[in-house]
């Protein structure tokens, strides 16, 4: 009796795989998952991840990130793995399971008792890249090791902008909206036209992308633009993505104190407070605020010529607040009604 061998279907396609138990000094660590390639696409030095140095510097990077730290502990606790990792055997590198792999290689490189010189492993002798995406995209965009949101703009990034596959392909590939993939494209872009490299500021540029009026005035308003850009990447930042988001659109609304926020004179908090304020509310604290400039000292020193105009113009002051005050009790009385 022969024994069928298993495959997957993938892109209208079965492909045969087997399960096997491989040395991990044959395997190479995948630089364009997408965990890897936030990482390295920024090292002008690197180049395909397939020389022996450039493994050494991902295991490194990967070693770094809390999430494999903590499958280290999952991984020594069971001593060992509970899913195989997929490798594509015509290049050696692993396509899903690239964490799982790096502990390994540290518990071996540490000496420690386990079964770490080889590991578990999907074999799939070979597929085409757009296959390969394809289970990329099963594994972590909808899969039990969802990728972060970053991560997940990378590999639309990379697909539409350095493979030049078109976003409605990419689309049909990868299982995102159309929608989605452009708008992934547009933050990792965005992110890169101000040279922020600091991975946990993307959700800023995640934001801004998705919401019309903010991306709409970063394309139109240079001075926005630069002042955003500016407190997103820089240590003068007060607010989180979610703040920016709810209070931005608030502020645009308002020409007079997008300016101000512009030119740097207020902050996001300061001018959101304002624009949430009825016009007649912000012009009766400008109002007050200049009432306020004129000291006694002033007052003092006016030349008799001029106290007579001077009190006129109290006069029109006094009046214009006694008909405020008037509207004001009429309009609390009618609520209250």
């Amino acid at each position: 009796m022969t024994t069928q061998q298993p495959t997957l279907s993938l892109m209208g396609e079965l492909v045969e795989y087997s399960f096997d138990e491989l040395p991990i000094d044959k395997l190479l660590l995948m630089p364009d998952n997408p965990r890897i390639y936030a990482a390295v696409r920024k090292l002008d030095d690197f180049n395909k991840g397939l020389t022996e140095q450039e493994q050494k510097r991902i295991l490194e990077l990967m070693l770094n990130e809390s999430s494999v730290n903590h499958l280290m502990a999952e991984i020594r606790r069971d001593g060992g793995l509970q899913v195989p990792i997929v490798v594509r055997w015509d290049t050696r590198q692993v396509i899903d399971g690239n964490s799982r792999l790096a502990v390994y290689r540290k518990l071996k490189e540490e000496g420690e008792d386990g079964p770490w010189e080889a590991i578990p492993c999907q074999v799939i002798a070979g597929l085409t890249q757009r296959q390969q995406a394809r289970l990329l995209a099963q594994a972590h965009l909808r899969g039990q090791t969802e990728w972060t949101p970053q991560a997940k703009a990378l590999y639309c990034y990379r697909w539409v902008e350095e493979e030049k596959v078109e976003v409605g392909e990419f689309a049909n590939l990868s299982g995102f909206t159309a929608h989605d993939v452009t708008k992934n494209v547009e933050a990792v872009s965005l992110m890169g036209e101000n040279a922020d490299e600091k991975q946990t500021n993307f959700s800023y540029y995640n934001a801004i992308v998705r919401n019309p009026v903010i991306s709409s005035e970063i394309k139109n308003n240079v001075d926005f633009r630069t002042t955003l850009f500016s407190q997103i990447k820089g240590a003068e930042m007060h607010f989180t993505a979610q703040q920016m988001r709810d209070r931005l659109p608030k502020v645009i609304a308002k020409p007079k104190l997008l300016r101000k926020y512009s030119r740097g004179d207020v902050s996001l908090e300061v001018a959101y407070d304002r624009a949430r304020q009825s016009t007649a509310q912000q012009r009766l604290r400008d109002a007050r605020g200049k009432l306020e400039d004129v000291s006694k000292k002033e007052i003092l020193r006016l030349e008799p010529s001029e106290l007579g105009a001077v009190k006129q113009q109290v006069k029109y002051v006094c009046r214009a607040v006694k008909r405020i005050a008037g509207a004001l009790e009429e309009a609390m009385n009618s609520k209250s009604s």
